[in-house]
């Protein structure tokens, strides 16, 4: 070292603290990722390594129902139910207040109907009907041929009876009598199947002449529905015949 001159004393000095940094430009210090998981670690790596998306864990495509869900599930209607719906919940479709089937919204039936067995409203064939003819228009004259008829109808209710059960009021002089009483009584069974009947007579003081003969009309669901029928040219002597049906 006595060799050495001051100068080259300074020099090695100065190299004993240069860093092994600063000898290698090539090197390239760990940093926190790289000593804790080997490089792997970075924003995406160490959240789910390139697996983990949002559609595993918090999808709701995924974790609720592998993407399956759709607006339909879950919700009454042909396919969830085979009663009714109400209110988006399938009911048993067999009651009065709530009648259908095949996911169909729910029905009210009217106060004379009934849920039926093919879950859908019908009439009952058990409530009884008024039926009463309101209105008629003549052809038939009067036998002198000088005044407007007088006519009185006997009813049949069903048309199957062997004899009337009621009758209308007689309306005197007039091609287009009305009425607002009489009538006779069935179920909605005998309505359907036997029809209502009548006899139409013009009445006079000492002979009745008969305007129609025996005669029935037969009798729909949809005509007690309604709530009366008209029955058109139902006999010779008759242009038109109006029944109404009243529930018992």
């Amino acid at each position: 070292m006595r060799g050495l001159p001051l100068s080259a004393v300074f020099a090695l000095i100065a190299c004993g603290s240069t860093s092994y940094e600063e000898r290698d430009p090539s090197f390239q210090p760990p940093d926190a990722a790289q000593q804790l998981d080997g490089g792997r670690r970075d924003g995406g790596a160490t959240v789910d390594a390139g697996t983990r998306d949002a559609g595993l864990t918090g999808d709701a495509g995924t974790s609720t129902d592998g993407g399956r869900t759709d607006a339909g599930a879950g919700v009454c209607g042909p396919l969830t139910c085979s009663g009714c719906c109400s209110a988006g919940q399938c009911k048993t479709g067999q009651l009065v207040s709530q009648c259908g089937k095949n996911g169909a919204t729910c029905a009210a039936c009217t106060s004379f109907e009934r849920c039926g067995s093919a879950q859908s409203c019908e009439v009952d064939p058990m409530i009884t009907w008024l039926a009463q003819p309101t209105a008629a228009s003549l052809t038939h004259q009067d036998w002198d041929g000088l005044s407007e008829p007088d006519l009185k109808l006997d009813l049949r209710c069903p048309a199957t009876r062997s004899m009337s059960n009621g009758s209308s009021p007689t309306v005197e002089d007039s091609y287009d009598p009305t009425w607002s009483t009489g009538g006779c009584t069935a179920t909605t069974l005998d309505l359907l199947t036997g029809g209502f009947g009548f006899e139409a007579n013009e009445v006079d003081l000492q002979f009745d002449d008969t305007v129609c003969g025996f005669t029935t009309v037969a009798i729909t669901e949809a005509d007690l529905r309604a709530g009366k029928i008209v029955a058109t040219s139902p006999c010779a002597g008759l242009t038109s015949l109006t029944i109404s049906f009243t529930k018992q």
